[in-house]
């Protein structure tokens, strides 16, 4: 679940030295990260057990910001506005994803099913350091999962003294949040510059395959102190992710990282 956030403090981000390799109107001002912008961000605004909604910090460096706010709010609302609007696409009319609205700009790599996309590398490189949600990239083993935010929970069991289900609504009430910066890349990002060398098993990603949003969530180690996790010497040395969908062609089998 996602959703588009105005005006928000982003604390404790690291400032890279001003830069000169950006467009004069690009939302990425000296490589800086904004005070306020339109940016991917979990969808939470509740007050969080010390009575603050969001985080605030202090640096001596503040005063040394080389962009003006407004600004810099004013070019991120410009790369929005510069966005045709996402549309269901007669595409994914007979598939399982018939009720997403997608950027009719994204380049398809699969075909119809499972969705597959990058932007346009000249509209990723134009939006500058912030990818817009709209073109953000798509990885898919299979069709996008119906979910309610309010029906989606986060159990946590295995090598701890109590085993918890939180619900979306514990984990954005009952934990301090974090918000970051991430730029994310598809492992095979240029796939189609390798297989024009040596064919490989991969479909061709061009060089799109790459993303950067400001995300919101909960420190895991919060939520496994929440739970007693055990110590090494009890063989918690690693946490396992799967995911409540089936694996696509995985014959019941469910997907997960560990």
């Amino acid at each position: 679940m996602a959703a588009s956030v105005e005006n928000r403090q982003f604390p404790g981000f690291y400032k890279p030295g001003p830069t000169t390799h950006h467009r004069s109107d690009s939302p990425v001002r000296g490589c800086s990260f904004p005070q306020s912008a339109d940016l991917t961000l979990i969808n939470s605004k509740k007050t969080i057990p010390n009575g603050n909604s969001k985080f605030s910090y202090s640096s001596s460096d503040d005063e040394d910001d080389d962009y003006d706010e407004n600004e810099y709010s004013s070019a991120i609302k410009k790369s929005n506005a510069e966005l045709e609007p996402s549309v269901l696409d007669s595409r994914d009319e007979y598939t399982a994803d018939n009720w997403v609205e997608r950027n009719p700009s994204m380049v398809r790599l699969t075909g119809k099913h499972p969705f597959n996309a990058e932007a346009p590398l000249p509209r990723l490189m134009h939006h500058g350091f912030i990818t817009p949600v709209p073109l953000h990239y798509v990885r898919n083993h299979g069709s996008v999962p119906k979910a309610s935010w309010d029906d989606w929970t986060v159990e946590v069991t295995g090598l701890v003294k109590k085993p918890i289900r939180f619900t979306m609504h514990q984990l954005e009430t009952e934990f301090e949040f974090r918000e970051i910066p991430v730029s994310l890349v598809c492992a095979g990002n240029r796939r189609k510059e390798q297989n024009m060398v040596k064919k490989t098993v991969g479909f061709n990603w061009g060089a799109a395959g790459v993303s950067t949003s400001v995300w919101r969530g909960v420190p895991l180690r919060s939520i496994l102190k929440r739970c007693g996790i055990m110590s090494k010497r009890k063989g918690a040395l690693n946490v396992c992710f799967e995911w409540e969908e089936d694996l696509s062609g995985g014959g019941g089998s469910k997907s997960g990282r560990v």
